[in-house]
């Protein structure tokens, strides 16, 4: 498998590609909870 590591099946690409966008929204839906919570307080 020489040069093996460097190349990515489409499968691998998709799984990252949707490992990424849910940690994205994962991490936007925390910053809207928190941005949320700090406009009842004010």
């Amino acid at each position: 498998m020489k040069g093996g590591a460097e190349f990515l099946t489409a499968f691998e690409v998709v799984q990252t590609l949707l490992g990424f966008g849910s940690f994205t929204i994962t991490l936007i839906g925390l910053c809207y909870k928190i941005f949320k919570d700090d406009d009842k307080k004010k």
